[in-house]
C-alpha cells in the first residue's frame, strides 16, 4: 500500500531528475502506475483481480519466467488468505451480535419472571355476565395497582367461561382482597376469591392478556362471514381446485373398496368431468 506509493514516487523523482525536469515531491503518481500497483488487490479482494495485477506486472516489469510464476503463486495465496479472514470476520460479526442479542432477550425474560413472582395472584370464579376485564380492571384498581387482568374464554365463541385471574404488582393486595371479596353477592351470584400461591401459578395464566379487548373477542369461526364466503360465486379457478379435490379423494375411495374386496363401481367426479353434458335442441 503505501510503501509501495514511496517506492514509485520515489522512482518517479529520480526520473524527472535525469531528464531535467522539476520535481514536485507532493506530485500525484500516475494513473498508469497506480493501476498497476494496485491491480495486484483488485476491488474485491478476489482471485481474478489479482491475477489481472499480477499479469500487468510481467508486462512492465522485466522478471523471469519463474520469478513470475512465483509472483502469481504468492498472489493467488494472498487472496485466499484475504478471503478466508473475510469469511471468519463476518461470521463472528454475525454471531456475537446474535449471541447480545439472545443474551439480551434472556435477561429481559428473567426479569419479567422474577417479578411476576413477587406478585400476587387472584382467581376470581362465579363472576357475573358483564363483569369482564375492563370491568375487573377498574373495580379492582381501588385496592391497589393491577398489572394483568385476564379472563377465560371460549375459544370459538369467545364467551366468558364464568372465571378469572388478576395480578397485583403488591402480593399483600391480592390477600386483602381474596379476604375481603371472597363471598360477595354480585348481581345475584355469590363470588370465589382465593390467592394462588406463586408456585402453583402457571406462565401461561395471562397469555393474550395484554392484547386489545377487540382482538380478544373476535371470534374465530363467523358464522355469517362463513356463509357469505360459502355462497359467493366461484371462480374458474376455485371450481378446477374443487373438483381435483373431489377427484382425488374419490379415487382413495375407489383404493380403499379394492383392498377392502368390495366390487362396487360408480360413476363419480372424474367420470362426470371427462363428459359433455348433455344439451336439449328444440325444433
Amino acid at each position: 500500500g503505501e510503501s509501495a506509493i514511496m517506492k514509485r514516487r520515489t522512482r518517479q523523482s529520480s526520473r524527472r531528475k535525469d531528464t531535467g525536469e522539476t520535481v514536485d515531491e507532493r506530485m500525484p503518481i500516475e494513473e498508469s502506475d497506480a493501476d498497476s500497483d494496485f491491480a495486484a488487490f483488485g476491488d474485491e479482494g478476489d482471485e481474478a483481480g489479482l491475477e489481472a495485477g499480477v499479469n500487468a506486472k510481467k508486462a512492465s516489469t522485466g522478471l523471469s519466467s519463474e520469478q513470475q510464476k512465483q509472483l502469481a503463486k504468492i498472489g493467488k495465496d494472498a487472496a485466499k488468505r484475504i478471503a478466508a479472514i473475510r469469511k471468519d470476520a463476518g461470521k463472528k460479526s454475525r454471531r456475537g451480535k446474535g449471541d447480545e442479542e439472545d443474551r439480551k432477550g434472556r435477561r429481559r425474560k428473567r426479569k419479567r419472571q422474577e417479578a411476576c413472582k413477587r406478585r400476587g395472584v387472584l382467581y376470581v370464579g362465579h363472576i357475573p355476565h358483564g363483569f369482564y376485564e375492563e370491568e375487573m380492571r377498574n373495580f379492582f384498581s381501588q385496592f391497589g395497582e393491577v398489572t394483568r387482568v385476564r379472563v377465560s374464554r371460549n375459544a370459538k365463541t369467545k364467551r366468558s367461561k364464568g372465571y378469572g385471574f388478576v395480578e397485583f404488582r403488591v402480593p399483600e393486595v391480592a390477600d386483602v382482597v381474596a379476604e375481603a371479596f371472597n363471598g360477595y353477592m354480585m348481581f345475584g351470584r355469590t363470588i370465589v376469591a382465593k390467592r394462588i400461591p406463586k408456585e402453583k401459578v402457571h406462565e401461561n395464566t395471562f397469555l393474550g392478556s395484554n392484547r386489545p379487548l377487540k382482538d380478544i373477542l373476535r371470534p374465530k369461526n363467523n358464522r355469517r362471514e362463513e356463509m357469505k364466503a360459502r355462497e359467493a360465486p366461484k371462480s374458474k379457478e376455485q371450481n378446477d381446485r374443487r373438483i381435483t379435490r373431489l377427484v382425488a379423494r374419490e379415487r382413495r375411495l375407489r383404493e380403499k373398496l379394492k383392498e377392502s374386496g368390495v366390487e362396487y363401481d360408480f360413476v363419480g367426479y372424474e367420470q362426470q368431468q371427462g363428459s359433455k353434458p348433455k344439451r336439449t335442441v328444440f325444433e
